[in-house]
This record gives C-alpha cells, structure tokens and sequence, in this order.
C-alpha cells in the first residue's frame, strides 16, 4: 500500500470490513468510494480518530479538504518518530501546509485531544493556529511533543471557548518566536501552567492571554521578555486574576509605546500587581480598576493605531552604502532620545537562495548597538520571525523556520540601547527571495 493514500472501490469484503471498522478515513462525498491512509483510523459511529507512528504528516485529510473535520470528536495521536520538517502540502487552492499548521483549526466538534509518544529530535514545528477556533475542544495534553522545535505558537488556542484543561509540559519553547493570542479567548480556562515556557526568543506576545475571563492564577515571573517588541494587551480583560507578578519583565526591547498599550486592560478583579522598578511606564487606574500600561504623561484613554510609525529620512544618500548626511537628529548622549533614531541601513544586493534557507548581506553602519532583521512569508509581514544580529556582521544565514520553494519577503533595521531601553531606526526597503 502506498504511503500517502489510496482510492478503492468498495467490494464485498470491504463493505465486511467498514462494518467491523477497519475500513478508514472515509469521504462522504461518494458512497461508492473509501479513502484509506496508514497509519489512521476513524470511527465514525464515535468520532474517535486514532493516528499512529506509520501516519505521513505531508497530507492531513481533515485539515485539506478530504474529510469532514466536524465528524472528529476525539484524536488520539502518537507521535513517536516524528519528523515534519520535509512535510510540506500544498492543497488544490495553492495554500501551503506545513508540520501541524492549522491542523485541527474549525473543527468544531473536537472535544478532546491527546498526543503521546517521543518526536525526533530533529523535529521543527509550526503550531501556527493549531487548534483555533475549536469551540468546543475541552482537554489537550500535548506531552508528545517532547524535545520538537516549536518555531511559532501564534493562535495556537486562540476562540477555543471551552477549554478547560491544556498540558504543555515538556514542549521546547527555546525557539519560538511568537506567542501573540496564544490563549486569547478561552473563556473556560481557569489555571494554566506556563512556569516551564523559555521566552528568550519571542519577540511578540501581544495579547497572549487575554479575554481569559476565568483564568484565575498565572504565572509569568519567570518570563524572559528582553526581545519582545509587543506586549500589547497581553493580560487585556482577565477578569478573573487577582493578583499578578511581572516585576521580572524586560522592557528594554518594547517597539515604539503602542508595544505596552492595553496590557492590563480590563483585569475587573486585580487587587496587587508587582512592576519593575525602572518600569517606563505608569499604571492607571480609575477607582479601584486598572486600566493598563500606557506611555507615560498621557492622558487616558488615548487614541493609537498598530500601523508603523516611521519618520522620513532628511537625509541623501549617494548610494545605498554611503550615507552622508544622515538627518537631524537628537543625541541619544544628552538624555533626550524622543527624536532620536539611530541610522538607518539597507539590504545589499540579491538575497542569496539556500536549500530552506536564505543568506542576506546588508551595508554596514556604525554607531549602533546592533541590527534586527524581520521576514515572513505574507507581503504584508504578518507572522514573522525576528532575529537580532551583532553590530559586527554585516551577513547571516537564515533556516529557522523557513521551508522549501517559498518566497519570503526581509528588511532590516539598526538599534542602539539608550538609557536603558532600545531605539530602532526606520526599515529599509523589503525585498524577497524564493528559496530552493
């Protein structure tokens, strides 16, 4: 039998064999034909579907279009073996599939999900939306993931309004660099333990937890934001939690002051929170209920937007690697660093294709601490990946993340650390490579 699948018409034993439940993953769209895939199995009296180690993840029949994903009920998943980072699927409408993305997204019926066994260490995964929008979905144990890289978290859980109980022991979060709506809408999670989570890389974790009505105890202490640009609305109507430790938050890194806007928004019952002494910003509270983060000095509320803030350059350039007069500009050395941006850079050349890789050169710029490169696969940004890049390199191989024959688009920028808190010039112009 063929790995990936295979389209049989129904025989005498194989109407014998569906009554007994050995025929598999059916589609009802023809009552004469059966889809059967190694490696898993589907009741569809109970809606329990079951998925072993023989099962190939370049081709998930209920995620592309193969099989009703509202007959699913439970998932029972071993991942022992497991290896999806050569799995790429590409479906009739030309949208691009990889590891678990998406995987159970608008399966509406899912109530519980539990993944076992030991993944290959050289396992990369995506859980990009994973379970999103699984209203009903009450229990997920991931403990199969165990050891896999996990790249991206984005909406993992985000409108799964009835979950009640998630176990993440074990997952590596070493690599994952976004977390933004993580958890945003699970109005039935009361505890949640993230005390494990190592948040070194993430540089969004923007709404991470809000609209968590019932969560009532959270514990972020050990959280590492040094690289996170956005916190917005991280904590934004928790209405549950009443007291709240963040006093080991870095803010350092917070891009522009929309980064902070809304963190605390709404938390109806929050009575004590613990803040950083340096915090940049002020608490506001009206009456006994807090509001949030917001710039310091500004009234509230206050009107703000997501879009980039950027500021024209004043200056000419003779060409990309020669920057002659490089603007008006505040010295950071006086104290005053709200006009200050340190010089801008740009992209050198082509960007050089590698096998799920990418090496991007860039001109060189001096009196700055450092340079953040930002790509994604959508024009427009979203869902990117950052990385941070000493001041002394002037190229770097990219492969976090990155998959097979697709166009990326990548900028760059420049920053340096002033009193304390980093200062990023404007992005340079983006440009795209299609990878091999």
């Amino acid at each position: 039998m063929k790995k990936y699948l295979k389209k049989i018409i129904l025989t005498t034993f194989a109407l014998a064999a569906m009554c007994i439940g050995i025929i598999t993953c059916r589609e009802d769209v023809s009552a004469e034909e059966v889809w059967i895939v190694d490696g898993c199995a589907f009741d569809e009296a109970t809606g329990a579907l079951t998925i072993t180690s023989d099962f190939d993840w370049g081709w998930i029949p209920w995620r592309d279009g193969d099989m009703d994903r509202n007959t699913i009920v439970t998932a029972d998943i071993d991942t022992t073996g497991l290896n999806v980072y050569d799995s790429v699927y590409e479906d009739y409408d030309g949208w691009e599939y990889s590891g678990f993305d998406q995987m159970f997204r608008y399966c509406n019926n899912l109530v519980s999900v539990s993944f076992s066994g030991e993944v290959s260490p050289k396992a990369e995964l995506d859980l990009y939306s994973m379970f999103r929008d699984c209203e009903n979905l009450k229990t997920a144990d991931l403990k199969g993931f165990s050891g896999a890289k996990i790249s991206n978290m984005t909406f993992m859980f985000d409108c799964c309004y009835n979950l009640q109980s998630v176990n993440l022991s074990g997952i590596d979060t070493s690599y994952t660099s976004n977390m933004s709506f993580m958890f945003s809408e699970c109005y039935s999670l009361q505890s949640l333990d993230v005390s494990h989570f190592d948040t070194s890389n993430v540089v969004d974790m923007s709404y991470m937890f809000s609209d968590c009505h019932n969560l009532q105890v959270l514990d972020v202490t050990h959280f590492d934001t040094s690289n996170v640009i956005n916190m917005q609305g991280m904590f934004s109507n928790c209405k549950s939690i009443k007291s709240l430790n963040i006093s080991n938050f870095n803010f350092n890194s917070i891009e522009e002051d929309i980064g902070v806007y809304n963190m605390l928004d709404l938390m109806d019952s929050l009575e004590s929170i613990s803040v950083p002494a340096n915090l940049p910003y002020e608490l506001r509270v009206s009456g006994e209920k807090m509001y949030g983060i917001i710039p310091a000095g500004l009234p509230y509320p206050e009107t703000y937007t997501s879009e980039e803030t950027t500021t024209p350059d004043s200056g000419t350039q003779t060409n990309p690697g020669t920057q002659t007069n490089p603007g008006t500009q505040t010295s950071p050395g006086n104290g005053n660093t709200s006009s200050y941006r340190p010089p801008k850079t740009s992209i050198k050349g082509t960007i050089k294709a590698k096998k799920k890789a990418f090496v991007l050169k860039w001109y060189k710029r001096t009196g700055i601490d450092g340079y953040q490169v930002q790509y994604s696969s959508k024009k427009n940004l979203k869902n990117s990946y950052y990385r941070l890049v000493s001041r002394k390199n002037t190229s770097m191989y990219f492969s976090n993340g990155i998959r097979a024959k697709k166009k990326y688009y990548v900028r760059i920028r420049t920053y340096k650390t002033v009193n304390g808190r980093k200062i990023y010039s404007n992005w340079s112009k983006k440009k795209s490579v299609v990878t091999k």
